[in-house]
């Protein structure tokens, strides 16, 4: 018994280490300023995260500020963690893993219910739980949750659940971001690990990153999905993100260029002639 306290509390020393590398090399890159942290207290009682996704870093950089004192178990899809150095770091953060309906489709949905009954029955341990909304990157400055039900489903079955929700500003435009195209974690990851040493390591600019953490007291929690849904949209699109573009070289400046959104574009069609059916499903 005394081995496994020391390899349960070797592991736990280990992850510290490996939060405070990473929380090193986040700033690097990146000035990242929480609001509402302080006032968020670790009762005992497990608390679902639920903040709005910007870019593929965000994950990266809301944990870094998280583990430490509530270490919450992250929801992924497969698809993100499909690479042999990631798959090994989820693991061991407990992360709970989903397929991605919007590639496997309806076939991976009997999946995707087993992992909110994985994030239900963790919460009921007492774990702590990170969950996007959305399920997906932004493809615009405002996060659009849609018909989503994870949200509902959960706090539905506890409804005594802690709520806390955190608001990210400040990655919209960056290259983890779909502001620009599709972005790929790791082609960033690599590019970045070349401009460090071509920025002397400490002086590449940093972009400014803001997460305001509330747990609200008016969370509709007896409301519907879209009642829950649209209660956390308007939420996290309150004064909604510029499009930011930071410089990565040090000799370009430090100063931020924002671009304009790009203008959704209009679809020239009757849309009387599709049928009825065909609506309602929709």
């Amino acid at each position: 018994m005394l081995l496994l306290e020391r390899l349960y509390l070797l592991v736990i020393i280990m992850k510290k280490i490996i939060n405070w590398i990473i929380s090193l090399l986040l700033r690097l890159r990146y000035r990242i300023h929480f609001t509402g942290l302080d006032e968020i207290k670790d009762d005992g009682r497990p608390i679902l995260f639920l903040p709005n996704h910007q870019a593929l870093i965000d994950p990266v950089i809301v944990l870094s500020g998280l583990y430490n004192r509530f270490a919450p178990r992250p929801l992924a899809d497969e698809n993100q963690l499909d690479h042999p150095l990631v798959m090994p770091m989820a693991r061991m953060l407990g992360t709970i893993i989903i397929p991605d309906l919007f590639i496997s489709g309806r076939r991976a949905k009997d999946q995707v219910f087993a992992g909110i009954n994985e994030i239900v029955d963790g919460l009921k341990k007492g774990d702590n739980v990170l969950l996007y909304p959305s399920g997906r990157l932004c493809r615009s400055n405002v996060e659009i949750i849609g018909g989503n039900s994870a949200v509902a489903s959960i706090v539905h079955e506890l409804p005594d659940v802690r709520i806390v929700l955190l608001r990210i500003r400040g990655l919209w435009g960056s290259s983890f971001s779909r502001a620009a195209g599709i972005p790929s974690f790791f082609t960033n990851v690599k590019k970045h690990l070349f401009r460090l040493p071509a920025n002397g390591l400490l002086f590449m600019p940093r972009r400014d990153v803001h997460i305001e953490v509330v747990e609200p007291d008016d969370f509709p929690r007896d409301g519907d999905k879209q009642e829950i849904n649209r209660y956390l949209e308007e939420w996290y699109n309150h004064q909604a993100d510029r499009n930011t573009q930071v410089p990565y070289f040090w000799w370009q400046g430090s100063s931020p260029i924002y671009h304009h959104e790009p203008e959704a574009a209009a679809v020239d069609r009757d849309t009387s002639e599709i049928p009825a059916a065909t609506r309602n499903q929709v």
